[in-house]
């Protein structure tokens, strides 16, 4: 296997139980990082920058995370007519899918990504200046170019986990991550706000 198709495609090599216990190893590990770099993954796509942040609760947004993506993608699996999926494949493969996003909260270990966004957002009469909102476009990169990874690595796991193809595969893949973001950011908000 090339290197560049296991990068984004490891689910031919790790699927069900092992790729469970490989994303359950980087969902510490997020959970840890989000901790040091106060961030929150609240939301099956999200990851923000909060002024405090426990490995507690970020450990908690993860397993939300999860759970709404298991059931959603299983259920846009059934419907889509992937009959033999199983839900062990589909749990596993979307936490590994994840797991791009885990030492993504090293970018705000000093709290400037933070600091800098509420900079932004609380005082509308004085932006940020121009160095600092360069600053901030430059270290937002890596978090866009993590996101497109992971949402590719979705594609894929969802490709692999169902077997299915063509448009049932695209449009159940997109009803689906829609749905998991609606359903996580719920039930995060009802929890922890």
């Amino acid at each position: 296997m090339k290197k560049s198709s296991f990068i984004f495609n490891p689910f031919n090599r790790f699927a069900g139980y092992e790729a469970l216990g490989i994303g359950f190893v980087f969902m510490i590990i997020g959970a840890a990082l989000a901790h040091l770099g106060n961030a929150r993954f609240d939301g099956v796509l999200d990851l923000h920058f909060v002024a405090e942040s426990h490995f507690l609760t970020a450990f908690i947004d993860q397993c939300v995370n999860l759970l709404a993506m298991t059931i959603c993608f299983f259920i846009a699996a059934r419907a889509s007519g992937a009959s033999t999926t199983r839900l062990i494949d589909i749990a596993g493969t979307m936490l590994l899918a994840k797991a791009p996003y885990a030492v993504l909260p090293l970018l705000n270990i000093t709290g400037y990504m933070y600091a800098v966004g509420m900079e932004a957002v609380g005082d509308l009469n004085e932006p940020p200046s121009g160095s600092e909102m360069a600053q901030l476009l430059l270290l937002s990169v890596p978090i866009i170019l993590f996101a497109i990874w992971s949402i590719a690595l979705m594609v894929n796991a969802y490709k692999v986990s169902t077997n299915l193809k063509g448009s049932k595969m695209t449009v159940g893949f997109i009803v689906a991550l829609i749905a998991a973001e609606i359903v996580s950011k719920i039930i995060i908000s009802l929890q922890f706000y």
